[in-house]
């Protein structure tokens, strides 16, 4: 048997007319299978859906990881000396102005060591700092 092949044939129109209609009924049925598998996996669907309720979440999730904060701090006083009381906690927010720890209350000769040698000006300024140091830091 021998194919037909375009130069041998000499009216090619049915050949191209049969290919043409052969191709448009394949389309055809494979269009119609696929609808009709949609139609049915819809029912299907329908079957298994039940409709949604509002209710409280009652599931819990345990994680371990480790929290970042977005803004870290770091505080020091502005003169040396021991911390007498902690006010707030790691971690609590605070505002502006809000005192965050009482240091010990010092005196001018725990100050002064023996080799310093300090003349009017230099007294005045350290009894002036006294002053200021333990009036911020009420009782």
């Amino acid at each position: 048997m021998e194919l037909p092949v375009v130069g041998k044939v000499k009216n090619p129109f049915p050949w191209i007319l049969g290919t043409a209609i052969g191709g448009t009924l394949l389309v055809g049925v494979i269009a119609t299978v696929a609808t009709i598998n949609a139609v049915q996996s819809r029912g299907d669907v329908e079957e298994l859906t039940i409709p949604a309720k509002e209710e409280a979440l009652l599931s819990r999730i345990r994680a371990s990881g480790t929290i970042v904060p977005l803004k870290s701090v770091n505080i020091s006083p502005k003169n040396s000396g021991r911390l007498q009381k902690l006010l707030v906690d790691r971690g609590v927010s605070v505002k502006a102005g809000q005192p965050l720890a009482a240091m010990e209350k010092c005196s001018i000769a725990q100050l002064l060591n023996p080799c310093w040698s300090l003349n009017k000006n230099d007294l005045a300024t350290l009894f002036s700092r006294q002053r200021l140091i333990n009036n911020s830091f009420p009782d």
